[in-house]
């Protein structure tokens, strides 16, 4: 059998290959929920007849896991989006670089609407640069990639999902220094100061 989607099963797999000794329990149920909401809006993306693409997909995924409850810890929760959302990329053939920290900040910044982090998943993979933060407000429109199924409904199937999760591991953000997770802290709170002293004199004149 060939899927498009992962299981529940399959998702508490990539958690706990990824958290290891650390792992929270999951509640089964929420995480089936949400399986089956990606499962379900893979198949209908903006009213589009055609299947959704992995990025799509990959968003999706970030998207509901950061979304709804079902661990106890909303840092393990994030944490467990993202490689969810890159490994699934990585079984559907598609590399993105999630050694950057920002990937990881525009996924949490955009849970709530996928659409901008399925933009960024996009530049991460043809390699331009990811911004600090992404206009709600822009274009983003992509190519599609070319449809993909995955095989994984045997033993062969999950010791490939279990080496993906593993090289996953090995090049995500999660494993870079302290100083480089500093350095986009910083860059972050110089944002957000550049905003706060801009934003008042937008707010009198309107915005351009």
């Amino acid at each position: 059998m060939w899927i498009q989607t992962f299981t529940p099963a399959q998702v508490l797999e990539i958690h706990q290959r990824f958290h290891r000794h650390s792992a929270l329990d999951v509640n089964m149920e929420a995480l089936k929920f949400i399986c089956e909401q990606v499962n379900h809006n893979s198949r209908c993306f903006e009213s589009n007849l055609l299947p959704a693409d992995a990025i799509q997909v990959a968003a999706e995924y970030a998207s509901q896991l950061q979304r709804q409850r079902w661990l106890e810890s909303r840092t393990q929760q994030s944490e467990t989006a993202l490689i969810v959302a890159i490994t699934y990329l990585r079984l559907s053939g598609y590399i993105v670089d999630c050694h950057d920290p920002r990937i990881f900040h525009l996924m949490k910044r955009c849970k709530v609407n996928r659409q901008p982090f399925e933009m960024a998943l996009y530049w991460s993979f043809t390699r331009q640069e990811l911004p600090l933060s992404i206009d709600y407000a822009g274009s983003f429109n992509r190519p599609r990639l070319p449809y993909t199924q995955m095989g994984l409904d045997n033993y062969q199937g999950t010791a490939r999902l279990r080496a993906c999760v593993d090289e996953v591991f090995n090049l995500c953000c999660f494993n870079q220094d302290a100083s480089v997770w500093n350095n986009h802290y910083a860059e972050v709170e110089a944002e957000q100061r550049h905003l706060a002293k801009i934003l008042p004199a937008q707010v009198k004149y309107g915005f351009a």
